[in-house]
């Protein structure tokens, strides 16, 4: 079954997030940056459980406003090469509003000369956003993004916008002058 959901970012035109779920899962997911592929967006196969459905809207959510999210996150993996899994579970630790570059994500992941098959990874990644290749620069500019640059670009900038809205706040509260998530933020589902 395929779920529409549109991201209303700070900035920027809206992005459609198309999301595969089967069998309990989240099976894959699509960015596309033009309202008119919403569209496109049909329901089809079996019927999703509420639970699922309720996740996918809290997660999305969580991702627009910035909030920490600590649920784990319910993925139907394919069969991927182990340094691509290698790689999507690192990249799974890199903070919202923070990137890594090529490079760093793969001393991260335990090769250090493999920032070209880093690059194979995030290209090869079935959940983009949920596992954040977007986060990944080149040492040198924007580099790719399987889902198109101006995504790339416009949720880079709306994670951006909403950690430096939040440090604002923290500081007007009173919080000092470092920042922090606060760890009892969440959602869930009942």
């Amino acid at each position: 079954m395929i779920r529409c959901r549109t991201l209303k970012l700070r900035d920027g035109p809206p992005i459609i997030a198309k999301v595969r779920v089967a069998l309990e899962a989240i099976e894959s997911v699509t960015l596309c940056p033009n309202q008119q592929q919403e569209l496109l967006c049909q329901l089809q196969g079996e019927h999703i459980s509420e639970s699922v459905e309720c996740w996918v809207e809290a997660w999305f959510s969580a991702y627009v406003t910035g909030t920490l999210w600590l649920a784990e996150i319910p993925l139907r993996w394919l069969a991927l090469p182990t340094f691509t899994l290698s790689v999507l579970n690192v990249l799974k630790t890199v903070p919202y509003g923070h990137t890594v570059t090529y490079k760093e994500l793969a001393i991260m992941a335990g090769n250090q000369h493999a920032y070209r098959a880093v690059g194979s990874a995030c290209r090869r990644n079935p959940f983009p956003l949920l596992i954040p290749c977007h986060r990944v620069i080149a040492s040198k500019g924007l580099g790719g993004f399987s889902c198109g640059l101006q995504v790339k670009k416009s949720l880079l900038a709306h994670e951006q916008k909403v950690i430096m809205e939040r440090v604002k706040s923290e500081k007007r509260d009173g919080w000092g002058e470092r920042f922090r998530f606060r760890e009892s933020e969440g959602f869930g589902c009942s």
